[in-house]
């Protein structure tokens, strides 16, 4: 092992105080103190009063007018219980004036209609059967005639 020459002992001027500082002050002269302006706060205090009562102006507008849209629903919710309830009645009436009773009454009242009797009403028979007729083409006229009715054939056949 080799040993050190050094100092084993600890700086101790470490932990002292230092002086302090103390700043130096200059004085110059010949240059004036800027005074603060005293409007620069007034405007900025000015600009937000004016942006608080736009804020608060547009609120009342806005509820002024969800008022007045909350007016009109209601106004038309009566309106519409008031056609609801009209629809009801005249629902019940055209129903109480198209009852069988009724028609029958206006019939016989008012347009002098009775029942049907059984000596009113009359039977046809129609019992003859069914028939079908055929026609035969009337023959003559040549090779262009049958032609002629192969082709209408096809169109009829083709037509339907």
């Amino acid at each position: 092992m080799q040993y050190s020459r050094e100092s084993t002992a600890y700086d101790l001027s470490k932990f002292e105080r230092k002086p302090e500082r103390k700043p130096q002050m200059q004085v110059i002269k010949g240059r004036k103190e800027k005074k603060k302006s005293n409007a620069v706060p007034i405007i900025k205090a000015f600009f937000a009063a004016v942006i608080v009562i736009g804020i608060t102006s547009l609120m009342i507008i806005n509820r002024i007018t969800l008022t007045e849209i909350g007016e009109d629903i209601n106004d038309a919710n009566a309106n519409l219980e008031i056609l609801q309830s009209e629809n009801t009645r005249l629902n019940v009436e055209l129903e109480g004036k198209m009852s069988l009773k009724n028609i029958e009454d206006k019939a016989k009242n008012e347009l002098g209609l009775t029942k049907m009797n059984n000596y009113q009403v009359q039977y046809l028979s129609l019992t003859e059967g069914d028939k079908i007729e055929i026609t035969e083409p009337k023959s003559g006229g040549g090779i262009l005639s049958t032609i002629t009715g192969w082709f209408d054939k096809i169109k009829e056949y083709l037509g339907s």
